[in-house]
Order: structure tokens, then sequence, then C-alpha cells
């Protein structure tokens, strides 16, 4: 029996530690260990009854799972815990919104929630970047560029930006290749998005006040 519990305590440390980076591979991972809470706890008497909570298409028993952690992982359950409320809860809370910018002239970008962890980068003002993932006052993102890193959630911005990432960018007036061109931008410009994207193109004003029309294919953030 303590074999068993060795081997089953090895294999959901290495599903959690494994899709630690990708909370949307790891909310299919955490329904399948919901159910084998259940039926674990079932084996031991030890059912109760709780409330799921639909989270997606999975149901995530959070209940179950804390009491299936201890009982496996007694010197482990906190941060087991602590990742399927962190990578996995927050998530739907970006689903429908995910760009963001940075509203501070030189955010830094961190390879781990805590102001203790390594330091990346330095993110500029405006710069626009996807949540992947909230965790307690922290945000991980994307950026143009397809990097992730970690950032304070104070230094974002609901206010949206775009990034040019072809060579020039060339903004028109109307939202198509035969009205007149506004302006040009180059790349890694920001500019701010005005309007949603509609068929290819999407309204931005540039930083000295110029509004055009780009395509969505020369700018990342849209």
């Amino acid at each position: 029996m303590e074999r068993r519990r060795d081997a089953l305590s090895r294999e959901v440390l290495k599903e959690f530690h494994a899709d630690a980076l990708s909370p949307h591979r790891a909310r299919g991972k955490i329904a399948h260990i919901s159910h084998r809470a259940s039926v674990h706890l079932a084996q031991q008497g030890d059912a109760p009854s709780v409330d799921y909570a639909p989270f997606g298409n999975a149901v995530l028993p959070l209940l179950l799972i804390r009491r299936y952690v201890v009982a496996l992982l007694p010197q482990r359950a906190a941060l087991l815990v602590l990742l399927i409320t962190a990578l996995v809860l927050p998530v739907s809370a970006f689903a429908a919104f995910n760009f963001f910018s940075i509203n501070e002239n030189a955010a830094v970008m961190y390879d781990a929630p805590s102001l203790k962890a390594g330091k990346l980068y330095v993110a500029s003002l405006h710069l626009p970047v996807e949540a992947v993932v909230k965790v307690e006052g922290w945000v991980k993102v994307r950026d143009s560029k397809g990097n992730l890193a970690w950032v304070e959630e104070k230094v974002l911005s609901e206010k949206r930006y775009v990034i040019v990432t072809v060579p020039l960018a060339e903004a028109y007036q109307a939202p198509n290749t035969n009205s007149p061109i506004a302006f040009k931008a180059q790349q890694d410009v920001v500019m701010e998005w005005l309007e949603p994207a509609v068929n290819g193109w999407v309204k931005v004003r540039h930083r000295d006040g110029q509004m055009g029309y780009v395509r969505t294919t020369q700018v990342w953030g849209s």
C-alpha cells in the first residue's frame, strides 16, 4: 500500500511539474486528478459532499483535490494546492480580454512571480503584452516576440497598444489599400489601439497624433 502511495505521489508531482508553465494544459490534468481524487477518497471511505465548481469544460472539485494531495503528499500538499489555485483558476479572467500594456517607463520583467526572482529584461512604457495567467498580484505575459515573463499586476494597464512587427508598416486613411497613406511606422514602433480589428484592419494612433488603419498582419496586439 505504501509503495502504491509513493508511486501515485510521484505521478501527481510529475504531472503538475510538467505543465506548471502551461495552465491551459494543466486544466485537463487537474480534471483528471480530481476524478482520481474522488475515487481514492471513496476507496478510503472518506468521500465528502462538496460543491463542484464549473471551470470551462472541466469540473474542479477543489476540496477533493485538497484532501487527496494532503493524503498522498503531506510534505508537498501546500505546493500542489498553490499550483492548483494560482495557475488554473485565474485563467478565466483573461478568457475574453487578453491584451494589456505597460503603464510605467521601465517595468522589470521576472522569470517567476516574485521580486526575488531573476530579472529578464525591462519593458518600456506602452509596450503591449498578452496576459497568460494571474497569480496573487502577478501576471504572466507574452510579448510580440513570444517571450514569456512575469510582471507585477500593478504595472499593467487596460489601455491597449499595438507594436509594428514588419520593417515598415503603412497606415491608410481608410481600411483599404486604395485610400491615401496617412503615415508610415517602422518596426517596433508602438501605436495606440483605437478600435477592434475588422476585416484584417485595425485603427491606430501614432504618438505624433496621426491616425490611420493598418493591416493586422503588420502589427501585434490587436
